[in-house]
């Protein structure tokens, strides 16, 4: 079982403007609505990522447990425009059937070891290698797949420490021949710097999602007479 959440944010806010310019203060906000526990925090698998669209701007989070959003509604009233909305998927509706086609999306922090510490890889065809390894024991094949933006985060912790994060934002199109590798895949992210936006890969039918219901089309039923994007 996981949980996809939408955080609609309203953009006038003095925290939602905090959250947008320091991913630590992000991290911050998410995690009051998962738990300040450490151990029930790492339980729960959080990965989260700012979605920027052209309808609106949310924070899209996959949970492992359930949230409690109302913490973070009580603690900051006007950070939200709406009450968060929360899907719940059982663990067969995650299990998509072999040779299944769909779009996707993941902000990840690709990277390299170097000098004995990790290295942000700034190559865009060495990143989209990175991915390949990745998807080759993960049950999944990308094809189409291309780097859409840079994503580049400089900020400091409440403990004072001076963090830099440099990645990248994929999208593309992806075959699933190993769906319980796949599900757990979903479950367990891909990467490091998950608990700063990075490492969660969403599905779409659609290949430019842009709203919240894109990101749930493939785990929904089609309606009668719908297209599938990733089909045509």
């Amino acid at each position: 079982m996981i949980y996809l959440s939408k955080l609609l944010l309203n953009l006038k806010s003095k925290h939602t403007k905090l959250t947008l310019e320091n991913p630590y203060e992000m991290h911050r906000t998410v995690t009051r609505g998962i738990s300040f526990d450490k151990e029930e925090y790492r339980e729960a698998r959080c990965m989260f990522r700012l979605e920027q669209l052209p309808e609106e701007s949310f924070i899209l989070v996959q949970t492992r447990s359930e949230p409690v959003w109302r913490r973070v509604e009580k603690a900051f009233p006007d950070f939200l425009l709406a009450p968060a909305q929360i899907l719940a998927l059982t663990d067969e509706r995650l299990l998509f059937p072999p040779r299944q086609h769909l779009y996707f999306r993941l902000r990840a922090f690709p990277f390299v070891h170097a000098d004995g510490k990790r290295r942000a890889e700034l190559d865009n065809g060495k990143r989209y290698l990175w991915l390949k390894r990745y998807s080759h024991s993960n049950g999944f094949c990308p094809w189409q797949a291309q780097v859409i933006e840079d994503v580049s985060y400089n900020f400091t912790t409440t403990s004072k420490a001076e963090v830099t994060i440099k990645g990248c934002t994929f999208t593309g199109r992806l075959k699933i021949y190993n769906p319980i590798l796949f599900r757990t895949f979903l479950e367990l992210g891909i990467g490091p710097a998950k608990g700063f936006g990075f490492g969660l890969m969403s599905l779409s039918r659609k290949k430019y999602p842009k709203t919240w219901e894109d990101f749930l089309s493939p785990y929904q039923p089609m309606d009668v007479g719908e297209t599938d994007e990733v089909s045509s």
